[in-house]
């Protein structure tokens, strides 16, 4: 076996501070005295290693100025956006289509600005082969894949990792094999809720989803459970419905409701779809918004302000999301050998009208 030098270990060791992002993207390495004195080596042992460094593109000299870290460019770099089907970002085919859609728009303006180019691949887990889904992913040799909903894509994500890729996802939680942006969805529902009890609101109902949309409603069921106890008011199964995520199936909830004798002074819906829904049931009863019952809705899409009356909303700053995934991408792309990133996005409540 070979015998390492010195100069070798320095390089490798000073590689990878910069690929973690301990010597941050452009900042100013000390000069060769300082640095070699710090390392406990010679000028000429640290000069061999930077001479590496150089001709691998982790560092840039200038004469008089300095020795820095290469600052790279993202130019003609893609990333690829993954989504199961055209449906998908669709608002005629979807309910949910404005989540991928202002995740789109976040992902497209950052990586513009950055001279990235944007794709869209459709990928549905259960249409193929887990190892051909990874293929088609990896032969448009994209910098990175931005998956807006974990869905069924945990496999392909893992093996995706696996072979290399960079996946950035948008889930309710971190994840341990991928990057990730969390929206605080409890934090809004929790504030919201509480707006309503400290508007003297006690019979609060909350409309959720049916089936396998649940796992996605766990955190916004857990503020409004939250805001709810801490003010010591009973959370009662009969203010629980269960409903799609389309107007006419928070509609039919809403009608059912009321049908059972259950009348709350105030509901919080999982979406503003179901409160669109909820809303029009409570027009064609006579029961004023929100004098009779408050209604909020979550998403804050752009028809809360179109309805009548305008709709109170969580905006979970979906826009914002894209673009924070985009600059994870490019933070992959300075530190390949750094750890998975984690950034969680705080969520608002718009109050408007309906409350």
């Amino acid at each position: 076996m070979g015998v390492v030098n010195k100069s070798t270990l320095v390089y490798e060791d000073l590689k990878n501070s910069i690929q973690s992002g301990e010597y941050a993207v452009g900042s100013n390495l000390p000069n060769e005295i300082v640095f070699s004195k710090q390392l406990g080596i010679s000028r000429q042992t640290l000069r061999l290693a930077l001479d590496q460094l150089e001709k691998e593109k982790l560092i840039v000299r200038y004469k008089h100025r300095g020795t820095f870290v290469h600052r790279k460019s993202y130019k003609e770099k893609t990333i690829s956006v993954v989504v199961p089907r055209a449906s998908y970002v669709d608002k005629a085919g979807f309910h949910s289509w404005f989540v991928a859609q202002y995740i789109l728009e976040g992902v497209f303006g950052q990586a513009r600005d950055a001279g990235m180019n944007m794709g869209i691949q459709f990928l549905h887990p259960d249409e193929q082969p887990l190892n051909e889904s990874v293929e088609i992913l990896l032969k448009t040799n994209a910098a990175g894949y931005v998956f807006p909903s974990l869905g069924g894509n945990a496999a392909i994500i893992k093996e995706l990792v696996r072979r290399g890729g960079c996946a950035v996802v948008r889930h309710w939680c971190p994840l341990e094999y991928a990057h990730t942006v969390t929206p605080n969805e409890r934090e809004g529902t929790y504030n919201a809720v509480k707006y309503l009890i400290n508007s003297g609101r006690r019979k609060i109902a909350f409309f959720g989803p049916a089936g396998d949309e649940k796992i996605f409603f766990m955190e916004r069921h857990l503020g409004y459970r939250h805001a709810m106890e801490e003010s010591g008011l009973p959370v009662l199964p009969e203010f629980y419905r269960d409903c799609g995520g389309y107007p006419e199936d928070a509609h039919a909830a809403t009608l059912q409701m009321l049908a059972d004798g259950v009348r709350p002074d105030a509901i919080f819906c999982g979406t503003d779809m179901r409160a669109f829904g909820v809303m029009q049931v409570l027009l064609e009863s006579k029961i004023r918004v929100p004098e009779d019952i408050a209604v909020i809705g979550f998403d804050n899409l752009p028809e809360c302000e179109k309805n009548i009356p305008k709709l109170s909303s969580i905006d979970l700053h979906l826009c914002r999301s894209g673009e924070l995934m985009c600059d994870i991408i490019k933070k992959a792309i300075d530190h390949p050998a750094a750890g998975f990133i984690s950034w969680t996005l705080d969520s608002d409540f718009i109050k408007r009208d309906s409350c």
